[in-house]
């Protein structure tokens, strides 16, 4: 199964075109979206493809740490072009049948560590498709994530290469980020001048309650809790396929013809396909 960081890919589409147009309107999110979409099948298996998306009522982070991402001040024009555009990306990938899934109050990435959770997860395993860092605490024996991809070669990220890389277990990552802190997410450190050379040695020397005052321990704490993917939903939910139709097919059509998607219009029923990858799936 393949769980897809939505936001993560469609911000990184717009900036991998952010002066892309059609009649006015800016389309660099779905002529790069679309593409990367499309190349995935020169590098994995056909498999369910599924979609992830951060809340739109906010995360529950902030409950915990007001000041959760507080640093991201987006221009309001640059945030309308791509949000107006991740909706019409979103319409696209559910007229071709790729499920999708938003829960009030989690993220992307929380959705993630429920999906590789559940008892009933493939057997196949996942592959996880996100730029974020905070995914590598996910990586597991049937686990990996794919950060970036070009043509056929991919940056994969696995149980291996993250031991070899960094010399403690994946599910030890978000004490690394508790205690180097974490600044896009705006979550500050235990201390000025530990960064995360120096946060890597002391986990792997099991030496965290010695090496912090008590202060400094009480933030470590409050940012464990920031910085660990949930792996349990706290609600029960159901992601199913979307259907595909006939007039699904035209609307996706007419839509690419619309945009000027030239490009993307070659690779249609590839695309179209993809939304029927592990149709057997529940």
């Amino acid at each position: 199964m393949i769980l897809i960081d939505g936001n993560n890919l469609c911000w990184k589409s717009y900036f991998a075109a952010p002066l892309l147009q059609s009649q006015g309107r800016s389309t660099g999110v779905l002529h790069a979206g679309l593409m990367m979409l499309s190349s995935l099948a020169r590098i994995v298996e056909p498999q369910r493809i599924v979609f992830l998306w951060d809340s739109a009522g906010g995360s529950w982070r902030s409950s915990i740490f007001p000041e959760y991402k507080r640093n991201r001040k987006v221009d309001p024009e640059l945030r309308g072009l791509v949000y107006s555009q991740i909706a019409v990306f979103r319409k696209i990938l559910s007229v071709i049948g790729i499920s999708q899934l938003a829960i009030l109050g989690l993220e992307a990435d929380d959705l993630a560590g429920c999906f590789v959770s559940r008892n009933d997860a493939p057997s196949e395993g996942f592959v996880l498709v996100s730029g974020d860092k905070d995914w590598l605490q996910l990586i597991g024996p049937n686990v990996v994530v794919l950060q970036s991809w070009k043509g056929k070669s991919a940056a994969w990220m696995n149980e291996r290469w993250f031991q070899e890389t960094y010399r403690i277990q994946p599910n030890q990552w978000p004490l690394v980020l508790a205690l180097s802190g974490d600044a896009v997410d705006n979550i500050p450190g235990v201390r000025r001048g530990l960064g995360p050379k120096t946060a890597l040695k002391i986990i792997r020397e099991n030496n965290i309650a010695q090496a912090l005052s008590a202060e400094e321990f009480a933030v470590y704490e409050r940012n464990v809790m920031l910085t660990t993917i949930l792996r349990k939903s706290p609600k029960a939910w159901v992601c199913n396929h979307a259907p595909r139709t006939q007039e699904g097919w035209g609307w996706f059509s007419a839509c690419l013809r619309d945009y000027e998607l030239h490009e993307i219009r070659t690779r249609r029923e590839k695309i179209w396909e993809m939304g029927g990858w592990g149709r057997a799936s529940s």
